[in-house]
């Protein structure tokens, strides 16, 4: 400001303390946010959606994307401090926490398994599966729980496979276009791709399965304890991303595209319509997809210490949101 304005010393005190107010007020509005995302996975999109139709800029979050391999690194990364948030599925969570975390999810991008199990043309019923490769992308991920889900479905044990980390999606693909893999779980838009290299698809486990948190915005406890405010907001964000994609197919397949960096107009519709399918509205989780996860995990052993729901997921601010009305406006503004 120049002084040589400032023709009374009460008006310039003023106009001092009035910007200086002004200045806190961004600052502490706009929020540096590193969220992560495992890649090729349609339910984390709704972060670019939210990123795409301005919501998190809207709500005073300065977000930065960030693609990391595999829900399991991500909580490494997430526990480092170097990301505030990571879009993983709910028993990476119990799991991490069993082993003395302290993380929660607050909200769902998906409340059901959206894994489909391919398999090579040879394979024509579950039983010819044994003995053969089921490849995930590392253990204890949700490609491992989906193998386990599969083969509980088809009356099967993960003795009779044999289990094996391969890596992302498009290594798993690799492995089984060239028959060194019998089998592995793909979420669109790499469910779409497996189609089209030929693969078959032999259990949809978002159609098929039980109710499931698949994915959802995780963060550790003490993060949420301090920052409260930015936690909300970026709810909000996600809901009014989701809302505006729901009502906007055009725009959304769009994003959906420069995303996944694909111009295939196949892969993309079959991403957006099991996302739209199969992303719960508010962005809220349900407590029979959350209490089927807790159990999934303790089953799989060993015991979990607890299986209160608050020990893994903390739905105050969802709840509050509903409360106060907020999701009813979003959607009766993305009418």
């Amino acid at each position: 400001m120049n002084m040589k304005r400032c023709f009374a010393s009460v008006l310039c005190s003023f106009a001092f303390a009035a910007t200086a107010l002004s200045a806190s007020n961004v600052a502490s509005a706009n929020d540096d946010v590193s969220i992560g995302s495992v890649p090729q996975n349609v339910s984390s999109i709704i972060a670019d959606f939210a990123n795409a139709s301005g919501a998190f800029k809207k709500y005073g979050i300065d977000a930065h994307l960030i693609t990391i391999e595999g829900g399991s690194r991500g909580m490494q990364v997430l526990l480092s401090d170097k990301i505030q948030v990571m879009q993983a599925g709910l028993s990476v969570i119990v799991q991490s926490n069993r082993e003395g975390t302290d993380l929660r999810m607050v909200s769902s991008n998906a409340n059901s398994s959206l894994f489909d199990i391919y398999v090579t043309k040879d394979i024509k019923t579950p039983g010819d599966l044994k003995g053969k490769k089921f490849a995930i992308s590392s253990f204890t991920a949700e490609t491992d729980i989906a193998a386990t889900l599969a083969l509980q479905k088809w009356g099967m044990t993960r003795k009779d496979m044999n289990i094996v980390a391969l890596g992302g999606a498009g290594q798993r693909l690799a492995a089984q276009v060239t028959n060194q893999v019998a089998a592995s779980a793909y979420s669109n838009p790499s469910a779409e791709v497996a189609h089209q290299k030929g693969l078959v698809k032999m259990l949809d486990l978002s159609r098929d399965g039980m109710p499931w948190v698949f994915d959802g915005m995780v963060l550790q406890k003490d993060y949420i304890k301090a920052h409260p405010d930015t936690v909300k907001r970026l709810i909000q964000a996600y809901a009014e991303g989701e809302y505006k994609a729901l009502s906007d197919e055009k725009w959304a397949k769009d994003v959906i595209g420069k995303s996944f960096k694909t111009d295939n107009q196949a892969i993309i519709d079959a991403a957006y319509n099991q996302w739209k399918a199969t992303v719960p509205r508010d962005v809220s989780l349900t407590k029979d997809a959350v209490a089927n996860v807790i159990d999934g995990v303790d089953a799989m052993g060993p015991k979990l210490k607890t299986k209160d729901q608050s020990a893994y997921v903390d739905t105050s601010f969802t709840d509050a949101l509903h409360k106060d009305g907020f999701f009813d406006q979003v959607k009766n503004e993305f009418k």
